[in-house]
């Protein structure tokens, strides 16, 4: 019998160790995270631990009360108008005859040129209007624009809908979502945007039934426990992965399909994501979409209206 070489033996050793200590998913150097994209040590919320309100659950979470629904996104500054307009664009031709509520705040980075070419997406097959809601801002170490993000939080407060999906600006709307409004369910999420499992993406788009009470529940878990903000991940979106993680549906992947990680094919101009079903929700998560050029191949995806090719003038 061959004895096998040392250098074989240090080798796969070395491997083993490295991978038994290596983190499942790294969002920050400085933290280790589980496949969920929750801190090692930090489980999912347990009702034990935080017990949480329910407004509906079940089918009766799909039984009509307004009548009313609505998409919501946020626009904080300057830069993120012209992916707004393309995001309009793309609602306006795959969902028709709705309305997009876009959240800011009193001291945003806006002008009023900003805010007026906001209200003027607004035409009569597809409504777009500005609402200012309270700022919900908490510090983010990792990145600290995610800090802008926490409003998103108040969608939960727009007990007016029966049924609210919350859009990322940098997206891009293929395919009807409407049907999402009979879920039997108070929320539901895409867990990860591409094949491999580190690429989540929690918060980019949400599916949620508003309740007051839920979101006086989760302001105040976020801006009370520090442990609970993710200053070193991903915030808002990793606190509604947490906050959820037991009880949300599941959405697949062509609901929130990352343009760089989730697209296998573009076949006679179609696309496709990993399973073979076309992307319904395009994410332009790393590459935004005027960074798309005229040559890529996802350019005439990430272009839906001329007078919004423009790059921002900060950029």
């Amino acid at each position: 019998m061959r004895s096998v070489p040392a250098s074989w033996v240090i080798t796969v050793l070395w491997l083993f160790i490295w991978h038994s200590l290596a983190p499942t998913e790294v969002a920050s150097s400085a933290v280790r995270t589980n496949i969920e994209g929750i801190p090692k040590g930090l489980e999912p919320r347990r009702e034990k631990a935080y017990p949480s309100p329910r407004c509906c659950c079940g089918g009766a979470c799909a039984v009509s009360h307004t009548g009313k629904h609505a998409f919501v996104t946020s626009v904080r500054t300057s830069r993120y108008v012209q992916p707004l307009k393309q995001l309009v664009c793309s609602l306006a031709e795959s969902n028709p005859g709705q309305l997009l509520i876009v959240m800011g705040c009193k001291d945003d980075d806006l002008s009023e040129v900003d805010k007026r070419a906001i209200a003027n997406l607004s035409t009569k097959d597809f409504k777009v209007e500005y609402r200012l809601v309270p700022d919900i801002g908490i510090q983010n170490v990792f990145s600290p624009r995610f800090a802008l993000n926490w409003i998103k939080l108040n969608s939960w407060n727009m007990t007016e809908f029966d049924s609210v999906v919350n859009l990322d600006t940098d997206m891009v709307v293929l395919g009807d979502l409407t049907h999402l409004r009979t879920l039997p369910t108070d929320f539901a999420w895409v867990p990860y945007q591409g094949p491999k499992r580190w690429w989540h993406n929690k918060g980019g788009f949400v599916f949620l039934r508003p309740c007051q009470a839920v979101f006086q529940h989760m302001l105040r878990l976020a801006t009370e426990n520090e442990e609970l903000q993710f200053q070193d991940l991903h915030a808002e979106q990793t606190f509604i992965d947490w906050y959820f993680y037991y009880t949300g549906y599941r959405l697949p992947i062509p609901y929130n399909t990352n343009v760089h990680k989730a697209l296998t094919s573009f076949k006679g101009g179609k696309l496709q994501t990993p399973g073979g079903a076309a992307p319904i929700v395009l994410h332009f998560a790393n590459i935004k979409p005027w960074g798309i050029q005229p040559e890529d191949k996802l350019y005439k995806w990430a272009h839906r209206c001329k007078e919004a090719q423009a790059k921002p003038a900060d950029e």
